[in-house]
């Protein structure tokens, strides 16, 4: 698999054009769309944060703001953008590496974003063992419940935040790269 800037350096200088008239064009092939659609999702995680709200929310909402981000990197780099909420692999396919632990979190993003924070449980039990072994990487297997959760590990908001930030960096880098034309075509 290309790396980013690999990914990066061949769409360089490209130009990206967007039919305007046509709102599903605008909207599944659109840079600036996805920016617009993750940014707000990405605020109002903060703000459920800030007001000690409900942390499975706000990491639902931060994942799904990141997903946004890497499906339009996706777009950037002239790929459908993949049908599915794994983090993980939408990453992969735009060549962003990043280290175990946040990959972890990555994962960790991707459950919240298909049931852990809609639903009371996934639509299968296979998927539930699947969810609790990754909850597990997340958390030590001995010692003192205040230490139980691995801090480089965890759902938090600085974890997020940080995670969001590289993300969006990359989509920045991308849109940059790639400039963006609209046409109003019939």
């Amino acid at each position: 698999m290309p790396s980013f800037d690999e990914q990066l350096e061949a769409v360089r200088g490209t130009l990206h054009v967007v039919n305007a008239s046509d709102d599903f064009e605008r909207r599944h092939n659109s840079l600036l769309y996805y920016w617009n659609c993750a940014e707000p999702l990405f605020y109002s995680a903060k703000i459920i944060w800030k007001a000690r709200g409900p942390s499975s929310v706000a990491t639902m909402l931060i994942g799904m703001s990141m997903e946004l981000l890497l499906k339009g990197i996706h777009v950037a780099f002239d790929k459908t953008p993949q049908k599915t909420h794994d983090l993980h692999k939408l990453c992969s396919a735009v060549g962003i590496s990043v280290n175990e632990n946040d990959d972890i979190i990555l994962q960790a993003l991707s459950e919240n974003i298909y049931w852990a924070s809609r639903y009371p449980v996934p639509n299968n039990a296979d998927r539930l063992f699947r969810a609790t072994q990754l909850f597990d990487k997340q958390r030590r297997s001995s010692g003192k419940l205040a230490n139980r959760d691995i801090a480089e590990r965890a759902l938090s908001r600085e974890n997020c935040e940080r995670l969001w930030n590289v993300i969006a960096e990359h989509h920045h880098k991308a849109r940059e790269a790639r400039l963006e034309s609209v046409e109003l075509r019939r």
